[in-house]
């Protein structure tokens, strides 16, 4: 895929208007916490693209042994991004560390469900879904292991386990990303699978219960799927 001059700041964008909608979300969920990590995540994530973008074209200057003076150029917006993103990220897991007990709260009131049915249709239909994107088996693997791994924490722990699930996401991520290959030699990269995705699925269960519940729209239980096909397909990829 070949960049044009400014696609740092159009990945920008194009996250603000993917995630737009699962902010919106995150302001009615009935956690106290809830909006605020998924803002501080959203903002992390958008940096941390940037950076990627920015290391990706030093890499290129030097494959191709173009001017030195451009890789570096190049590799300073990368460490301010990566820097700011790795912050943000630690930021996020502090905060959802902070909902834990409210997290514990919402699952006691919600006791009285048969949580497991709904989450078998939750991922029966995100699995039909995933199955639509162009991908590699491996890819698919390991998309299908975070969905499975997420869906069966909340089964046995609620949403206060699925909590501690994201954790070890963040905490997967921010160790991805400052590590020297920034954990992306992979076609489906470590810290996009543990940092970006993984949470979009997790976002997307405790919405799915809350909308059980609740009865929103189709078009808000959409945004999820919609959020998670874009970033596992193509995008930064």
């Amino acid at each position: 895929m070949l960049y044009s001059l400014g696609r740092e700041s159009a990945s920008a964008a194009e996250w603000a208007k993917i995630v737009g909608p699962i902010l919106q979300d995150a302001r009615e969920f009935p956690v106290d916490g809830f909006a605020d990590f998924v803002g501080l995540w959203s903002k992390s994530v958008s940096y941390l693209g940037q950076s990627e973008l920015h290391a990706r074209r030093a890499e290129r200057y030097d494959v191709f042994e173009i001017e030195s003076a451009l890789a570096s150029a190049a590799r300073q917006p990368f460490e301010k991004y990566n820097t700011q993103g790795i912050e943000g990220l630690k930021q996020a897991k502090r905060r959802l560390g902070s909902m834990q007990t409210h997290l514990e709260e919402y699952d006691r009131g919600i006791a009285d469900r048969d949580l497991a049915g709904e989450l078998d249709e939750h991922r029966s239909l995100l699995f039909a879904e995933l199955a639509e994107i162009e991908m590699k088996q491996s890819d698919a693997r390991k998309l299908r292991e975070l969905v499975d791994e997420a869906v069966d924490t909340t089964k046995r722990s609620g949403l206060a386990g699925l909590g501690q699930w994201m954790d070890q996401q963040l905490e997967k991520g921010i160790d991805a990303r400052g590590r020297d290959d920034r954990g992306a030699v992979e076609n489906f990269a470590i810290w996009k699978l543990a940092a970006v995705i993984a949470i979009l699925i997790a976002l997307g269960i405790a919405f799915a219960i809350h909308c059980g519940w609740f009865g929103c729209s189709v078009y808000s239980r959409n945004n999820y799927i919609a959020a998670i096909l874009t970033t596992a397909g193509l995008w930064w990829c």
